[in-house]
């Protein structure tokens, strides 16, 4: 009986330490003018991973940032399921929410003069099953489809 209690106990203190890592913001946003490393965890993927198996590509910067901006915010849109957080002129902070369970997962973009950096990472647990990886290079085919779509094209260099 008490070992049952144990495990009630240890299950139970799991799935509070889950939701509160699940709403909890994470430290997010740009540190010297970069977007903050990645943890070891094989959670989460970006264009700045010192590790390979993190590393995805940046995103290829349009003819202006007004230009850039309205791209990803097509590709964001047509992928769904995203709440936007933070917007400044070079970095956007936007929250995916796993439909079934609710799982939060933080997608950040950094804007610079060559290239959109990319940071996408899972708030809860330790693997995400290559979820953050898939997302993100199919964000990248929408934002390159987007960048040549007239609604874009149309905007003002």
């Amino acid at each position: 009986m008490l070992i049952m209690i144990a495990l009630l106990v240890i299950i139970a203190a799991n799935i509070g330490l889950m939701v509160w890592q699940n709403q909890r913001q994470p430290e997010l946003g740009l540190k010297d003018g970069q977007l903050l490393p990645l943890s070891p965890k094989p959670n989460a993927v970006s264009s700045l991973a010192l590790d390979p198996k993190q590393l995805v590509d940046p995103l290829p910067v349009a003819a202006s940032p007004v230009q850039s901006w309205q791209a990803l915010e097509l590709a964001v849109a047509r992928f769904g399921g995203a709440s936007l957080i933070s917007q400044q002129p070079d970095y956007r902070h936007y929250v995916f929410r796993t439909p079934k369970l609710g799982f939060r997962d933080d997608l950040e973009f950094h804007l610079s003069d060559e290239q959109i950096h990319v940071r996408s990472a899972s708030r809860v647990g330790h693997s995400d099953l290559g979820v953050n990886r898939k997302r993100v290079e199919q964000l990248r085919q929408y934002y390159l489809q987007a960048l040549a779509s007239p609604k874009v094209l149309e905007s003002q260099p």
